[in-house]
């Protein structure tokens, strides 16, 4: 007998013109409160990562981030150093900073909210987190954000090498 297939969904998903500002709100709903760490790029940073910490801030959630360059197993270990009192991840961007926010959070059994900022790949919603490893790339179950906040006015600006790249993203990988 073939064994099941497990897939594990977002309790929230939030997609449309400027729901980025809907993120309090979904913390609130999912009872995630105390302590946010943001992870992003220099990028995805001031693209939406700034508005995510001031967003928070507002709404009395302390917030610290970190700036990540690579996806690799050392800068998840980086971030799960710098993520020791959140009470939750917030990943900013494309596939290195929610691919290292999950699989970051995922080692620490906290939740993580992706906030993308282009639609190049399944990253944002899937499970799995893709980082270079110590001699090639590794592909890790982790376990699928609490929640995605895809705010359509910033993924709309991606450059369209992004998304038109992203397309193997959504062939299934085999397991």
């Amino acid at each position: 007998m073939k064994e099941p297939k497990r897939i594990q969904l977002p309790r929230e998903v939030w997609v449309g013109r400027g729901v980025l500002s809907k993120l309090p709100e979904v913390c609130e709903s999912l009872g995630l409160g105390g302590s946010a760490l943001i992870i992003a790029d220099g990028t995805t940073y001031g693209i939406a990562g700034r508005r995510v910490e001031r967003d928070l801030l507002r709404d009395g959630i302390k917030t610290s981030k970190i700036l990540i360059s690579e996806a690799s197993v050392e800068t998840v270990e980086k971030v799960r150093s710098s993520s020791r009192g959140a009470s939750f991840l917030v990943g900013v961007g494309g596939g290195r900073p929610i691919d290292v926010a999950k699989l970051a959070s995922f080692y620490d059994g906290k939740p993580f909210i992706s906030v993308p900022t282009a639609a190049s790949h399944d990253g944002i919603a899937s499970s799995r987190a893709s980082v270079r490893g110590k001699k090639s790339p590794v592909s890790i179950q982790t376990h699928a954000p609490i929640a995605i906040i895809a705010d359509t006015s910033i993924i709309r600006k991606a450059p369209y090498r992004l998304p038109a790249g992203g397309g193997g993203g959504a062939t299934p990988n085999k397991n």
